[in-house]
């Protein structure tokens, strides 16, 4: 597979080479045009190329909003049966499988690729990477059916996902740092009774906390009966800095966004399924947020103590 942003006949180079039949390219820049050609390989030589395609990436906030249709792994890739991802010791991808759960994938290389797969956890977590592995990218999952949460670790990268169906919170990241979730829909936590769900739990100090276009959807404890959301993203006995927050839905929580080092909040579009407040921290950015049902602008000020004026759980 190449690409050029140059032009449809010049300026490409090679991004990846594949086995199936699509590729999903990412990490890619706004309102930008991206050519791609693509030419088959064997043993014998190398085919000729195809005739190029383009496409151009979207200019704003408000494109395509996370869902269960367009994240996880792509359907038109038949996925096989595999539970011998239990521990992950070598780099390398690992891609295009399903599990029928009851266990955790420990990851413990670095520079490790999970792709295009579902994992029905049924225990504690659905990934765990606490073991100092750096580089790790997990992409167009589906994890599912945890008791703890769906990702336990850091130095993480996860695009495309669809996690949900948690009994308490969602992504839980251990000393350091370096989580950054992209074009993801998260929602389902806390089904446990009593529980105290997290979305996004900080507990321990670090840095490099970035979320770009996902669908955060966890109304809180007084609006839905079975999933009870008690915050998106929440810092706890500890220091979080670079915490960016730009071009996602969030929806829910006493409130949304719990603490961080003056975190960055940017061109996000906020629900009101909310108990207190939107957000319980002092941003060293805030700007371009809107509500999702009007469209409107919302100021720091209404998004820190306006909460009874608008939060459907006050």
């Amino acid at each position: 597979v190449e690409r050029s942003t140059t032009s449809a006949t010049s300026g490409f180079t090679q991004i990846a080479t594949t086995t199936n039949n699509g590729y999903f390219d990412s990490g890619l820049t706004k309102d930008t045009t991206y050519y791609y050609k693509v030419r088959a390989s064997n043993t014998v030589g190398d085919s000729g190329y195809s005739n190029p395609v383009s496409a151009t990436t979207q200019n704003q906030t408000g494109g395509v909003k996370p869902d269960a249709t367009n994240t996880g792994p792509d359907p038109s890739i038949q996925l096989r049966l595999d539970n011998s991802a239990n521990e992950i010791t070598q780099s390398g991808v690992y891609e295009n499988f399903y599990t029928s759960g009851g266990f955790i994938i420990d990851i413990r290389a670095s520079n490790v690729i999970l792709r295009n797969f579902r994992h029905n956890a049924g225990t504690l977590y659905g990934i765990r990477a606490i073991y100092g592995a750096e580089n790790i990218t997990i992409e167009n999952a589906e994890i599912y059916n945890v008791e703890s949460a769906w990702i336990y670790g850091t130095n993480i990268v996860i695009k495309r996902s669809h996690l949900h169906e948690s009994n308490a919170d969602g992504i839980k990241v251990s000393s350091g740092g370096n989580i950054r979730t992209e074009d993801s829909y998260l929602h389902r936590i806390g089904k446990n009774e009593g529980s105290h769900a997290d979305g996004i739990q900080v507990a321990s100090s670090g840095s490099n906390y970035v979320f770009l276009r996902n669908n955060f959807d966890m109304p809180c404890c007084r609006l839905d009966p079975v999933y009870k959301g008690s915050t998106i993203w929440i810092v706890t006995g500890a220091t979080a800095s670079n915490v960016v927050f730009d071009g996602n839905w969030i929806n829910g929580g006493n409130y949304a966004i719990q603490g961080g080092n003056s975190p960055k909040i940017t061109n996000n579009i906020f629900g009101k399924d909310c108990n207190f407040g939107l957000v319980n921290a002092n941003p060293g950015e805030w700007s371009n947020n809107t509500w999702e049902d009007t469209g409107e602008l919302i100021s720091l000020n209404e998004a820190k103590n306006g909460g009874a004026q608008y939060c459907k759980g006050a």
